[in-house]
């Protein structure tokens, strides 16, 4: 619009009054013009400039989401990874602590049979040594007693008891009460624990000998004694 404006100006064909109308009305055109371009123009811009703020707010606000939601997640992890390993290493402790026991368990076990074992081993050496009757060793899978003595009147049962309790209870009273048939002369029970006083009264009523002791010395003196009794009431 200028440049119109310009070469009317520069133009010296056209009369000067004519050519100052022309500028005229070229000022007033471009007066109209300019204003509505212009206002177009910053309309435009504020459009834009506030477009581009709610869109940059928008963006700072899901950014503000994914963080919190991002921070929430990193605190569960934390958390099931925090309370496995707790369940972890409770659960690790409480198998070493059951094993341990397991193992505590077997190692007595084990040592109860060892004990058991040398405990009746100690009372067939005694009974070779306590009498010139032939003694033997039964069958484990036999219903019989774990010694026998073969007397010239007949047969002596003896029964080895070792226990780690206090005291043996009446069950094994039952027990050596089935041997009593495959023994004419009697039984004799070695424990290394005293029996309670309702087996005790049970063994006697059933005519059975008690021998009980850990000392080798006086384990040794009280078959003896027992065996010399029985020989004795058979005599009779």
């Amino acid at each position: 619009m200028i440049q119109v404006q310009e070469s009317f100006l520069s133009n010296k064909f056209i009369p000067l009054e004519k050519r100052k109308n022309i500028v005229e009305e070229v000022d007033s055109i471009r007066s109209s013009i300019y204003p509505t371009l212009s206002s177009g123009i910053d309309d435009s811009l504020s459009s834009i400039v506030a477009s581009y703020g709610k869109k940059t707010e928008s963006e700072n606000d899901l950014i503000a989401t994914i963080i919190d939601i991002l921070s929430i997640i990193t605190a569960l992890t934390a958390l099931i990874v925090g309370l496995y390993s707790i369940f972890s290493k409770a659960k690790a402790e409480q198998e070493a602590e059951v094993e341990e026991k397991v193992e505590s368990k077997k190692d007595e076990i084990e040592e109860g049979f060892r004990r058991a074992f040398d405990f009746e081993n100690l009372v067939g050496n005694i009974l070779k040594n306590v009498t010139d009757f032939e003694i033997t060793r039964t069958n484990p899978r036999e219903y019989l007693t774990d010694f026998e003595i073969n007397s010239p009147k007949g047969k002596i049962g003896v029964e080895v008891k070792y226990s780690v309790q206090d005291r043996l209870m009446g069950n094994v009273v039952h027990q050596i009460k089935h041997y009593s048939s495959q023994y004419d002369l009697g039984i004799i029970v070695v424990s290394n624990v005293p029996f309670s006083n309702y087996s005790r009264k049970l063994f006697e009523s059933e005519g059975i000998l008690l021998v009980t002791s850990e000392n080798e010395d006086e384990i040794k003196e009280k078959i003896k004694e027992s065996i010399n009794r029985i020989m004795n009431k058979n005599e009779v």
